[in-house]
């Protein structure tokens, strides 16, 4: 009986050794840096983006691997819509016979995204698409979604020359923290933690500026929710142009479906009428509380509004009050609205 334990307990020690031995060299042969530069083009292209990396580097005392000067580019396009400075990954082995790891921590500096719309309305990004759903996915070696996402210095530039609006970001900071850290489902399940100050947007010209946004939220593969602190929803938006507070939900991606059911928004009519109808003279503030849901191209918003006094053309209108709604899909819509003043 020992010695049956005995040749046992021998056979075990040498397949561990093997195993060891095989990862050792499977590492070393510069593979695994290899594989999981792959593993990064193919996610890519599974949104219909076209992935190029400068330099790959392998830390084996550290598990990381860092991909340097990445290249994006939308389907056959020749002019790159994104870059990335670098992106960083550390791993654990979950398992070196299937040669199947974890992904636990990604770090991205500075990555830029350009967005365009030509004179005619075409769109740089027209050609992404969807993932594939969850029944078309194929079983990968790399557990990623579950990973401690790091995005710093983003920067996203938006030019849409039909419209002449213009928006420049920068400086966008994202953590998305996994909720459940030892799970070994390849699946979202993270609070989002996001947010950018001082970005600037034009409208035909004329600027809006010290645009900042904060958004904390609950996201997982088929839903995100706005997470509140003490009663307090936190997706806001600020600018010159006033104040916005959102709280609400996404029921689902696919189809997208949505019910924001508090969107409350504080404008300073001088600076909207200065951007929106700089032909007008307007003063004063208005107060807006609604509610917003979707499907799709399809909506449905219904609230009220709310001042003390405007001033319009030199003209006081004191205690407004305005009650509407509106439904529509894309931008033909139909509605009703109540107006009373004091």
């Amino acid at each position: 009986m020992r010695r049956k334990l005995f040749i046992g307990a021998a056979i075990l020690i040498s397949l561990v050794l093997l195993l060891v031995l095989s990862a050792i060299v499977y590492v070393r042969s510069g593979r695994l840096d290899l594989y999981l530069q792959s593993q990064v083009i193919e996610a890519f292209d599974d949104v219909g983006i076209r992935a190029e990396i400068g330099k790959t580097y392998l830390d084996l005392r550290g598990y990381r691997v860092t991909l340097d000067d990445i290249k994006l580019y939308a389907g056959d396009g020749q002019k790159p819509f994104g870059a990335i400075d670098s992106l960083t990954a550390q791993f654990s082995v979950l398992s070196y016979l299937g040669q199947k790891a974890k992904i636990t921590q990604v770090k991205v500096e500075h990555p830029q995204v350009w967005i365009e719309f030509d004179e005619q309305g075409r769109f740089n990004l027209a050609s992404l698409h969807a993932p594939p759903s969850k029944q078309e996915v194929k079983e990968t070696s790399i557990v990623f979604l579950t990973s401690n996402f790091e995005i710093n210095k983003a920067e996203v530039n938006f030019v849409d020359s039909n419209r002449n609006i213009t928006a420049h970001v920068t400086e966008i900071v994202a953590h998305l923290v996994p909720l459940e850290h030892d799970s070994i489902k390849d699946e979202l399940n993270h609070r989002l933690e996001f947010g950018f100050t001082g970005a600037t947007a034009t409208v035909k010209g004329r600027d809006v500026k010290d645009i900042t946004v904060n958004i904390l939220a609950r996201v997982t593969d088929h839903e995100a929710e706005i997470l509140t602190v003490n009663g307090d929803p936190q997706f806001k938006m600020t600018s010159d142009l006033g104040l916005v507070k959102v709280n609400g939900r996404v029921e689902s991606f696919e189809p997208f479906k949505y019910v924001l059911n508090e969107v409350r928004a504080e404008a300073e009519l001088a600076q909207v009428a200065r951007v929106f109808a700089p032909e007008t003279s307007m003063s004063g503030k208005l107060g807006v509380i609604g509610q917003i849901e979707g499907t799709g191209a399809d909506y449905h918003a219904a609230g009220s509004l709310e001042s003390t006094a405007v001033t319009v053309e030199g003209i006081r209108v004191a205690g407004i009050r305005a009650s509407s709604e509106v439904t529509g899909r894309d931008d033909e819509y139909k509605g009703k609205a109540e107006l009373t003043t004091s």
